[in-house]
């Protein structure tokens, strides 16, 4: 409502009165204020002052502060006085409302009142009152559910008394009331509940939109969503800054606890991590040597096994154990050596055995016998070596791993252990070697081609004699041809009619170690 519209109002409504009910008192300007709705007297200078209840002077009421021409006057209501009829007693300067049989009663605060009583009242009678308009006064929110204000300047009531927003503003100094166009909204900073707040399935946002903050009818609390299925639905990330804890107290000693160092997540040891049915998968970038996952406690929980797996870290060892006691790891567990090598022990396991000595095997040229007459001669290539690894058990599976890819392992096709067995089952890639064999003993393989050189149907030799070491696999069969010159009673000759005089042998070499 503008502010010339609620002048015209009130003029509208004291027109109505009786025409000696509008006075008007100029304001002395030495003078004392005189209260809006105090009802005053008039001295011998024609001047209004208060006066006070039962006051046998009493000329009217202040109903309002004006200004005509520059003059600032104050606007007296009154009435002839006459007699009233009441619905119970009133007390002298009461505000006075009708009730719903028509008499006069004392006004609450929050009603509109018509007038006040110039003298105590008895119940059914009063004979001095004055029936003017009312200017409401703010009301009391404490007992009446009403704001409690005595400054009036804050509240702005209707025409027919009821309180509307403290952001409606009444000028008193000028009479009007205006609506206050820079109101925004409500402003509920610095207040204190004293009652539980109800949203009524309204967000808590920024700016006013359906996101931020949301509580259902449940009471779970939704953080992005109106939707919570739990009593904290996040549809989000969440970050937690510094060394926070996560748990059941304060102490965080049931707790998920996050480390500001950077990388590191701990978990309490008392209260395990369980992912369902599924695994636990540590992945990082780079090497995959580079990291490893730490457990502390029992891996994994609900084992149907009576044993279950734990992580030793004084040892660098993961062994399978019983409860309350340790398994012999060599015929049931696994470890891991200290250098990060692991190995399972027990029949059809794989036994991985990372060490410097094997990724780096040592080599040695794999000399080849030669005829005499140095015109014959079959070359294996180059020869590796690899110690043997403690704890090896019969009928296991080493793999070989050429991590630094010094060595191309591609060509190599003969495989023994230094006790004297072949290996069996041996597959061989470019920079892995897997082969079905205990690993007790060293394991050598000779890598690269056999092939003859020089031409052997035109040569001869009178003997064979070795240089270094021949290595030979046990069961190769060598052929030589060479001219018969008198008896050698190393070899049986047997004479063959198609080379003439030339004689056929066929030798085994036995291995030499």
């Amino acid at each position: 409502m503008r502010r010339s519209a609620f002048i015209t109002l009130i003029a509208v409504l004291l027109l109505a009165l009786p025409l000696s009910a509008q006075m008007k008192h100029p304001i002395v300007d030495d003078g004392t204020p005189v209260p809006i709705g105090s009802m005053v007297k008039l001295n011998a200078l024609g001047q209004i002052s208060a006066c006070g209840d039962n006051d046998a002077d009493v000329a009217g009421i202040v109903i309002a502060v004006m200004n005509e021409g520059g003059t600032d006057f104050y606007l007296l209501a009154s009435s002839d006085v006459f007699p009233a009829r009441l619905d119970g007693a009133v007390t002298a300067g009461d505000r006075l409302t009708t009730s719903a049989s028509g008499a006069l009663r004392t006004a609450v605060d929050g009603e509109m009142s018509v007038g006040w009583a110039l003298e105590d009242g008895h119940a059914t009678e009063l004979r001095r009152a004055i029936i003017s308009l009312d200017y409401p006064q703010a009301v009391d929110w404490d007992t009446l559910g009403a704001y409690a204000d005595t400054n009036i300047t804050n509240a702005l009531f209707d025409t027919l008394g009821a309180y509307l927003d403290t952001n409606y503003t009444i000028d008193w100094d000028t009479l009007g009331a205006y609506l206050d166009t820079n109101y925004t909204g409500d402003n509920l900073g610095d207040h204190t509940a004293t009652e539980n707040l109800q949203m009524s399935g309204f967000w808590i946002s920024n700016d006013g939109g359906d996101e931020g903050l949301f509580v259902d009818t449940d009471g779970n609390v939704g953080i992005g969503t109106d939707s919570p299925e739990f009593a904290l639905d996040v549809d989000g990330g969440v970050m937690m800054r510094g060394d926070r804890y996560w748990g059941t107290d304060a102490s965080g000693a049931d707790s998920f606890w996050i480390y500001d160092d950077g990388d590191t997540t701990r978990f309490n040891s008392d209260n395990p991590i369980k992912i369902g049915n599924s695994s636990l998968i540590v992945e990082t970038d780079g090497d995959v040597f580079a990291s490893q996952a730490l457990f502390i406690g029992t891996v994994p929980e609900g084992s149907t096994d009576d044993s279950v797996l734990v992580h030793d870290n004084t040892t660098d060892q993961v062994k399978k154990v019983a409860p309350g006691d340790i398994v012999d790891w060599d015929t049931l567990g696994a470890i891991y050596d200290s250098i990060g090598g692991m190995q399972f022990s027990g029949v059809s396991t794989i036994k991985v055995h990372k060490t410097d000595t094997l990724l780096n095997p040592t080599t040695n040229q794999w000399l080849p016998f030669k005829m005499s007459e140095g015109v014959a001669e079959e070359s294996f290539g180059t020869a590796f070596t690899w110690p043997a690894i403690v704890g090896g058990s019969p009928d296991s599976t080493v793999i070989l791993i050429n991590e630094d890819g010094l060595y191309d392992f591609s060509g190599c096709v003969h495989f023994r252990n230094m006790a004297g067995s072949a290996m069996s089952n041996v597959k061989v890639l470019t920079r892995v070697i897997q082969i079905t064999n205990s690993m007790a003993d060293t394991v050598e393989a000779r890598c690269g081609q056999r092939e003859w050189i020089g031409n052997l149907e035109g040569n001869y030799v009178n003997s064979l004699s070795y240089r270094g070491t021949a290595y030979l696999e046990d069961g190769d069969l060598v052929q030589l041809q060479y001219r018969v010159s008198g008896t050698n009673a190393n070899f049986a000759f047997l004479n063959d009619p198609a080379f003439d005089r030339r004689v056929s042998a066929t030798i085994l070499l036995q291995r030499i170690k």
